[in-house]
């Protein structure tokens, strides 16, 4: 696939205190291809990191709004999470 413009940055602060809290942010932009005339989507992400370091359990909760150029009819917002444990 031809790709003409990916961009994405991402920001995250981390003050992991007596919470154990890691929040976060993301913004992506991608624009595929000057083919389609509407296929351009942004993402923007925000989320939390939740530690719990005596038993080294990590949970992680995102929740991604799509905005969509005119003319694209998906619905792509969506939350994700995640646990992770170090051996």
């Amino acid at each position: 696939a031809h790709v003409d413009f990916l961009w994405e940055f991402g920001v995250a602060s981390s003050f992991a205190g007596a919470l154990g809290l890691q929040p976060g942010y993301r913004f992506a932009i991608l624009e595929p291809s000057d083919l389609f005339p509407a296929d351009l989507v942004q993402e923007h992400t925000a989320g939390v990191n939740i530690l719990q370091r005596d038993t080294n359990l990590r949970l992680q909760v995102n929740y991604t709004h799509v905005v969509e150029q005119v003319g694209r009819t998906l619905s792509n917002d969506r939350g994700e999470a995640a646990l992770e444990f170090r051996f």
